[in-house]
């Protein structure tokens, strides 16, 4: 591809993710869903619920599109497909809250994380996979560092506005209010990616035709799929990805457990939108001094990050008579720059030791694997939300930190320097 098509595809890719970065900034679906159930009061184990029905979502169909993306002479389309199911969702959402019925919002809240997450699996499978093919790692580390730096700064400032003009209303509509600009910044999200020049790739399995072709067909994504289970580094990494769920798959606990202190208070979505955001700012400067260090300290500071995070809950929540919203923003913050960083960290290190052919079945095979991993966590962090109390999955979270530390301390401590010898060894 040319330089000048690069350049292009660059801008435009920058573009694309400054307004789908925004978007799943406004409403994060594993934040605002939670919250938003909890502050339609419905039951906190729903809350907690529909996390892991958006969980395996994702994962089932990441794994079911897997095939498709791979084969696909064009993932833009399948990237395109999967924001539009996203704002579909958001959209179901919605229709739950305003309805105002009891047995319809619950419905539509559980059809709308399958639907939102089925769209983040296929969209996210296939950016994954197109990502690495158009651009070299520091341009993959500069795009989506760039792009989550500018996404965030624009989330600050569209919530802060919300915060201001909703004030003395009810405080559901503040919220609704931020899910509605996440829909339309879909728009163009979708639209910029259609003039991308995609480098076309020859399909590489064979189409439908009989039961012989397709038995065998289907016995070559399992081998692909099986190849993967046989490098030593995936299967590192893939251990070190499911303990850092506590990093990167926490934010619905915080977000029930700031909804069971502050739902009532009108603003305190936005806040909590504006904290995230201004995490993924300050991840920005962070990122790029993490970006020549080793995998081993860049997954350490975000172990750190998380600690701090739960800490100060358990500390607001054990503490504080009667805690106002503001105080937990803190939280939000080290909490969203945490994930910010293992998220980053975790994507660049995958595309960049995966190979073109196979790199559909490393993404998916991991996030499948962690994605299952993550349901019964959500579910059993829910459970004790529902009968003990909302701060004893922080409590856990925190735990978890701990032993995430210790592994990453142990398994990579300079992964930068023992890189060539693991991957010969393989």
């Amino acid at each position: 591809m040319s330089n000048q098509k690069s350049r292009q595809n660059w801008h435009f890719f920058l573009l694309h993710g400054l307004f789908y970065a925004l978007k799943r900034r406004l409403a994060p679906p594993k934040v605002f869903l939670p919250f938003i159930v909890i502050a339609a009061g419905a039951p906190v184990f729903l809350a907690a619920i529909v996390v892991p029905l958006l969980t395996a979502s994702t994962r089932a169909s990441e794994l079911a599109a897997a095939p498709l993306v791979s084969g696909s002479k064009q993932r833009k389309h399948y990237v395109i497909a999967g924001i539009t199911g996203i704002a579909v969702g958001l959209l179901l959402s919605i229709i739950a809250i305003e309805v105002n019925l009891p047995v319809l919002t619950i419905v539509c809240l559980v059809i709308a994380a399958i639907v939102i997450g089925a769209g983040r699996g296929v969209g996210g499978l296939a950016y994954a996979s197109l990502l690495p093919s158009l651009f070299d790692k520091e341009e993959r580390g500069n795009l989506l560092n760039l792009e989550g730096v500018l996404s965030a700064c624009a989330a600050i400032v569209v919530a802060f506005v919300t915060y201001h003009l909703f004030q003395g209303q009810k405080p559901i509509n503040s919220h609704l209010a931020l899910v509605w600009l996440a829909v339309f910044v879909a728009v163009p999200a979708c639209l910029l990616l259609f003039p991308v020049k995609e480098p076309y790739r020859q399909k590489s399995d064979q189409p439908y035709g009989g039961t012989e072709q397709e038995g065998q067909r289907w016995s070559k994504q399992i081998a692909r799929f099986k190849f993967c289970w046989g490098h030593v580094w995936f299967r590192r990494y893939l251990i070190a990805r499911i303990l850092l769920l506590s990093v990167t798959q926490v934010m619905p606990f915080y977000a029930i457990h700031a909804a069971s202190l502050h739902k009532h208070q009108s603003g305190s979505y936005a806040s909590f939108v504006i904290a995230m955001s201004l995490g993924a700012v300050l991840s920005g400067p962070i990122l790029f001094w993490l970006a020549k260090r080793s995998l081993g300290t860049n997954f350490t500071s975000s172990i750190l990050a998380g600690m701090i995070a739960a800490s100060m809950a358990l500390a607001i929540d054990k503490l504080v008579p009667d805690p106002q919203y503001y105080l937990y923003v803190p939280v939000f913050v080290l909490a969203g720059l945490a994930g910010q960083i293992a998220v980053v960290s975790q994507t660049v290190y995958l595309g960049e030791l995966s190979g073109e052919e196979s790199r559909e079945y490393f993404v998916a095979t991991s996030r499948f694997i962690s994605g299952i991993i993550a349901v019964v966590f959500a579910a059993i962090l829910g459970l004790l939300a529902e009968i003990q109390d909302e701060a004893i999955p922080i409590a856990v979270i925190l735990g978890l930190n701990f032993l995430s530390l210790i592994y990453v301390l142990r398994v990579f401590p300079d992964h930068s320097k023992s890189r060539h010898r693991v991957d010969m060894a393989e």
